[in-house]
């Protein structure tokens, strides 16, 4: 789905009047990270709500350029539950979705990749064949990253773009995993979850219930 942005230039004294302001400057940066204005994302219009509220700001003696665009972008909103061998998935502690991904809703198996196949000449191959048409690939965040991550080279697109059999795929790491508010221009044809060291070792099966949109 293609989402309207506003880009403008100026600059930020003019913006805020006389920056010895500091009260008034606080104020301003106070108002515009409210929950009002849904993180200044395009979610409920915050990002118009914002450029609105910067204009109807601006001192009298500015001037700026504002132009506006479309650009496509991929949103995850309303449902995102996973559930391990029946165990729900704590969003945010447990994992995390990656900003590319699809939604799907299903129960699928989970196939742990052997480190044999964490070779970019192996991967897309191994992974097209029809053993694993109903399952969520397992796999080590770290070892893929140093095998997969080469400059130039975008490796999600690249190497899970190319898949067209695996259900899902779910990166497991030794630390919390970190979200980002970021969107994508892109995204991948399966879910993909990025999970910390609780995510065991040896589960059978994953439930996924996920929607975004594009």
């Amino acid at each position: 789905m293609k989402r309207t942005f506003a880009f403008f230039i100026f600059s930020i004294s003019v913006l805020f009047g006389a920056a010895q302001d500091r009260t008034l400057y606080e104020k301003y940066v106070k108002d515009l990270s409210d929950n009002a204005f849904y993180g200044r994302s395009d979610y409920m219009d915050g990002s118009s709500n914002a450029m609105r509220y910067i204009i109807d700001n601006l001192n009298v003696n500015a001037s700026y350029s504002l132009q506006l665009f479309d650009y496509p972008m991929n949103t995850l909103r309303g449902n995102m539950e996973a559930y391990i061998d029946g165990k729900k998935l704590k969003l945010f502690s447990d994992y995390v979705v990656k900003e590319f991904s699809t939604g799907r809703v299903g129960t699928f198996n989970l196939f742990y990749l052997d480190r044999d196949f964490y070779n970019p000449q192996k991967f897309i191959q191994y992974l097209n064949q029809d053993q694993f048409s109903n399952s969520f690939i397992v796999i080590d965040f770290k070892l893929f990253k140093k095998k997969f991550f080469k400059k130039g080279i975008e490796p999600y697109q690249t190497y899970l773009g190319k898949l067209n059999k695996v259900a899902g795929i779910v990166f497991t790491t030794d630390s919390r995993p970190i979200a980002f508010k970021s969107r994508a221009h892109y995204t991948s044809p399966f879910p993909v979850l990025l999970a910390g060291p609780s995510f065991p070792k040896e589960a059978k099966e994953i439930y996924i219930n996920l929607e975004n949109e594009f």
